[in-house]
């Protein structure tokens, strides 16, 4: 358990752990790191004042549990940010027979401008190598791939990565 009064979500082959810091650390059954949220660009709000605050700096917070089936989740409202009126709902939300983990943000009052590093990921090389992420298509891809990355045979550009894109046309 963190601050957060929050488990471990479960997943077929994974666990995703959400820390106090609100990064997202995700293992294999036996512990073993997968991969981590960015702990050198941790989630940030910025509010209509132009003034950034990390998430886990709120003082007020509200935890719902979410399950609906073969889902099993999180979402917890933040707020008080050091005179800010910002509010945010961070929705973590893990597929538990796919095990596909998707993370929302969503804005609880006007006074938010954007979040800032909430998908940013790191791997370190000795674990494996680098992922890649190819423009624009939204999917982390593990190093240790068995997939060969071939580019795409639609067009002319043989961009990496490119069959786990949407098709480029001219």
């Amino acid at each position: 358990m963190n601050r957060f009064d929050i488990n471990a979500l479960e997943g077929k082959d994974i666990q995703v752990h959400i820390t106090d810091e609100l990064a997202i650390h995700v293992t294999d059954r036996n512990g073993q790191p997968i991969w981590s949220s960015s702990a050198a660009h941790p989630p940030t709000v910025t509010d209509t004042g132009q003034r950034s605050f990390p998430l886990h700096s709120a003082t007020m917070h509200e935890v719902t549990a979410l399950n609906d089936g073969g889902t099993t989740g999180y979402r917890i409202e933040l707020s008080g940010f050091d005179g800010s009126a910002a509010e945010v709902a961070l929705r973590f939300v893990l597929d538990t027979t796919t095990d596909t983990l998707s993370v929302q943000a969503e804005q609880v009052g006007d006074a938010v401008r954007q979040i800032n590093h909430l998908y940013r990921f790191d791997k370190p090389a000795s674990q494996g190598g680098y992922m890649l992420l190819p423009h624009g298509s939204g999917y982390l891809i593990d190093a240790d791939c068995p997939d060969e990355l071939p580019g795409s045979l639609e067009s002319d550009y043989n961009i990496i990565g490119a069959r786990w894109c949407t098709a480029i046309t001219r």
